[in-house]
C-alpha cells in the first residue's frame, strides 16, 4: 500500500516539475467537420494511477452473451451495446500468464493460440469478464470491464469545429500554468483548437524551454533544442531574415516532424513594421478541398511530394529528404495528416503522366489555403508566447522592416507523441474521461 501511494505521489509530482531531460469544444469555434474515431486509453499508465482510476462500471447493469457459434461475444453496457470477436478477446487477455501485471505488457505468444478459437462461456464477476474456450479448455481469459468499455473497436461520429467564423485565439496567463487545471486547459486548447497564446511570460533567455518543459521534454532537431528567430545577413533559413514566410509546417522533411512548436516574443519594438504571425488550420482546409475539389483532393492523397533540407554551408551540414503525399487518409477515408511546406519542397519525382495533374491540384490547394476565412493573424508583443500544433496549424509571417528596432523570437519543439501522452495522463489524473482527438500525426485512430 505504501509503495503504491509513493508511485502515485511521484506521478502527480511531475505535474508541477518541468521535464529537464521530456466532445466538448470551446465556443470560439465554428463549421462542423464530421470524423469517426475509436475510443482509446493507456493501459499501463491507467493501472499505476490507482487513486484516480475511472469510476468502476456497475457490473450488475452489464449483460454478456455468446453468439455465432462462439466467434462473437455481445456486451451490453449501460449506454451502448457492442460485439467483440473472440479472437480479439483472446489476444487481449489480461490474466497473469498473458499480460504482466505491473508493466501492462503482453506476454502471450499468439502462435500458441488455436485457430480458429471460440468461446464456450462468458460471465461477468468482480469487475471482470471471464471467458472459457472450446479449443483451449485449460485457459481462462479475464478482461477488466471498464477497460473493455473504453476499448471497443466500433466507431461513432464526433464533431470537430474549425476557425472559419470567430477567430479569437484562446489565451492563458503565464502565472496560471503552475496549476494542474490550467495546464489541462492549455492542453485542451491545443487538442481542440491547435493553438493557444500565453501572456505575460518573462522575456528571459531560454524561458521558452522552461514553458515547454512544463508539458514534455524538448525535441532536439538540426536547429538544436532552442533556436533564435532574428534577421541575419546570411540566413541559414528564410525565417532568419526580414522576408515574409509562406504558410508551412516546420521540418516536413523529417520522418516525424515536430508536434508542438513554441515561439516566445522577447523583443518586437514599436518601430518594427509588419511581421504579423499567420496561422491556418490545414486539416480543415483539406476537408474543404475534398468537398469542393474532389479530383484534386484525390490526387494530393495519392501522389508523393518531395520535402527536403539540403544545406552544406552551415555549421552542421544537413541532407534530408522525405517523400509523402500532401494529404494522408486512414482506412475510413478520414484525414489523418496534411503536410504543406513550399519552401522546403524538392523536385517532384513521379511518373510523367502525373506531373501536370499534380501541379494543377497543388495550385488549387495553395489558393484555397490563402482564402481569408482560414487566416488567423496577430502581432506578437514582448512577453507573448504562442504554442501551436505544428501538424495541424500551418504558420507563416508577414515581411517586416526593422526601422532600426529589434525583433527577436525564441522557439523550441515538443514531440507529438510526448504531447499526446501528457494529455492522456493528465486527463486520467484529473479524473476526466480520456479522449484524444486526431492531431494530424498520421495515427489512424
Amino acid at each position: 500500500m505504501i509503495s503504491s501511494c509513493w508511485r502515485i505521489a511521484r506521478s502527480l509530482s511531475r505535474l508541477f516539475t518541468p521535464f529537464n531531460s521530456h466532445k466538448s469544444y470551446s465556443s470560439i469555434l465554428s463549421t462542423n467537420l464530421v470524423i469517426q474515431t475509436n475510443k482509446s486509453g493507456l493501459l499501463g499508465a491507467c493501472r499505476r494511477l490507482q487513486s484516480n482510476d475511472t469510476p468502476k462500471i456497475d457490473t450488475r447493469r452489464i449483460n454478456v452473451s455468446v453468439g455465432d457459434k462462439g466467434r462473437l461475444v455481445q456486451c451490453s453496457f449501460a449506454d451502448f451495446t457492442t460485439e467483440f470477436h473472440s479472437v480479439w478477446l483472446r489476444h487481449n487477455c489480461q490474466c497473469p500468464k498473458c499480460q504482466q501485471e505491473h508493466s501492462g505488457q503482453r506476454l502471450l505468444d499468439f502462435t500458441t493460440v488455436p485457430s480458429p478459437i471460440s468461446v464456450r462461456s462468458a460471465t461477468v464477476e468482480d469487475d471482470w469478464l471471464h471467458l472459457l474456450w472450446n479449443e483451449e479448455p485449460d485457459h481462462q481469459t479475464r478482461i477488466n470491464i471498464t477497460w473493455l468499455s473504453e476499448h471497443h473497436y466500433g466507431w461513432k461520429e464526433r464533431t470537430i469545429k474549425t476557425w472559419e467564423t470567430n477567430k479569437t485565439v484562446p489565451e492563458l496567463e503565464y502565472t496560471r500554468l503552475s496549476s494542474r487545471s490550467s495546464m489541462l486547459e492549455l492542453l485542451d486548447h491545443l487538442v481542440h483548437q491547435g493553438l493557444c497564446l500565453i501572456r505575460q511570460v518573462p522575456t528571459d533567455d531560454q524561458q521558452v524551454a522552461k514553458v515547454a518543459s512544463m508539458i514534455a521534454p524538448l525535441q532536439r532537431t538540426l536547429y538544436g533544442e532552442v533556436f533564435d528567430v532574428v534577421a541575419t545577413p546570411q540566413p541559414i533559413n528564410v525565417a532568419y531574415s526580414q522576408e515574409g514566410l509562406d504558410l508551412h509546417m516546420d521540418l516536413a522533411y523529417y520522418e516525424s516532424p515536430p508536434g508542438l512548436q513554441l515561439l516566445h516574443c522577447m523583443h518586437n519594438d514599436p518601430v518594427v513594421v509588419g511581421g504579423q504571425s499567420l496561422f491556418v488550420d490545414v486539416l480543415a482546409a483539406a476537408e474543404d478541398l475534398r468537398r469542393r475539389y474532389p479530383k484534386e483532393f484525390e490526387l494530393l492523397c495519392r501522389i508523393p511530394a518531395t520535402f527536403q533540407k539540403i544545406h552544406y554551408e552551415r555549421e552542421w551540414p544537413v541532407h534530408m529528404r522525405f517523400q509523402r503525399p500532401h494529404i494522408q487518409l486512414n482506412h475510413r477515408e478520414e484525414i489523418v495528416a496534411a503536410t504543406w511546406a513550399p519552401a522546403f519542397e524538392g523536385p517532384l519525382l513521379v511518373d510523367h503522366k502525373l506531373v501536370e495533374p499534380y501541379f494543377e491540384s497543388y495550385k488549387q490547394f495553395n489558393i484555397l489555403l490563402k482564402e481569408p476565412k482560414y487566416m488567423i493573424e496577430f502581432r506578437l508583443q514582448p512577453g507573448d508566447l504562442v504554442i501551436f500544433n505544428n501538424r495541424r496549424m500551418l504558420h507563416g509571417r508577414r515581411s517586416f522592416d526593422l526601422n532600426g528596432g529589434r525583433r527577436h523570437l525564441q522557439g523550441c519543439y515538443v514531440h507529438i507523441d510526448e504531447f499526446k501522452s501528457r494529455v492522456a495522463i493528465l486527463q486520467k489524473e484529473m479524473g476526466r474521461k480520456m479522449e484524444l482527438l486526431p492531431v494530424g500525426n498520421q495515427c489512424w485512430s
